[in-house]
């Protein structure tokens, strides 16, 4: 089984990105690149599948948020093994 990281940006409240969380048969980690002092919204965690919602890192929350994917799939030790950069 997967976990999907993502950043819905802008769009939380699109129809079409709700129902397509809806829709979902995994968990997902939501992801935002924003600071605290200006938190962007997050998406209502409609289906229940949500695990984490991680905010005020910039870049480095979809760094967080991989982090926490492999953790609860159990490769926590595979953290090595992948980057986030530009």
């Amino acid at each position: 089984m997967g976990i999907l990281v993502f950043d819905p940006g802008a769009r939380v409240r699109c129809a079409a990105v709700v129902a397509a969380v809806r829709r979902l048969s995994r968990p997902y980690i939501e992801a935002h690149d924003d600071d605290y002092p200006a938190k962007e919204p997050e998406l209502d965690d409609v289906a229940g599948h949500r695990l984490r919602v991680v905010h005020g890192y910039r870049a480095q929350s979809y760094m967080l948020a991989m982090s926490m994917a492999l953790d609860h799939i159990g490769c926590a030790e595979c953290e090595l093994g992948f980057h986030v950069g530009t």
